[in-house]
């Protein structure tokens, strides 16, 4: 019987947290420095729940990549109701969600969201031209906030 070959290598991965922008800046900055050519995925764990209402629909027109949400809210009301919901999908059919969920955490009395985008580049997000900057420049404009980003070069073979 013969093994399955194995891999010795790791694949960098690198992480930020601080304001959308400084967060992704250093995280391209991170990766250059590391020689690595491209990402293979990013993350953001986005830690205001307007700021992630405001990503949605610039997540969702990221070209070049598969994308993903995951939004967890609950919420009590002033009266005693409550809600939990979760939600897993493609940006574009969390709209309804956040529809919803907008006024009504904007009159809650207790509110906590958790949301994450997470965007996989089938060719890789290169790091040779000004791509990340710009992927910089279309999230900043909606978003300043605090985030936790994640990437993961692409594997070399």
């Amino acid at each position: 019987m013969v093994s399955a070959p194995t891999s010795t290598a790791v694949t960098p991965t690198f992480t930020a947290e601080a304001p959308l922008r400084e967060a992704l800046t250093r995280i391209w900055q991170d990766a250059r420095a590391a020689k690595v050519e491209r990402l293979a995925w990013l993350s953001l764990r986005i830690f205001d729940w307007q700021d992630a209402f405001r990503l949605l629909n610039v997540v969702n027109a990221v070209s070049g990549a598969q994308k993903k949400a995951a939004l967890t809210a609950q919420y009590e009301t002033a009266d005693g109701g409550s809600l939990k919901l979760e939600y897993e999908g493609q940006p574009g059919d969390a709209l309804p969600v956040k529809d919803f969920l907008d006024p009504q955490l904007r009159a809650a009395k207790d509110k906590m969201v958790n949301a994450t985008y997470t965007l996989t580049f089938a060719d890789g997000l290169s790091l040779k031209a000004d791509e990340p900057e710009k992927l910089t420049e279309r999230l900043a404009r909606f978003a300043a906030g605090a985030v936790l980003v994640e990437a993961v070069a692409e594997a070399k073979p």
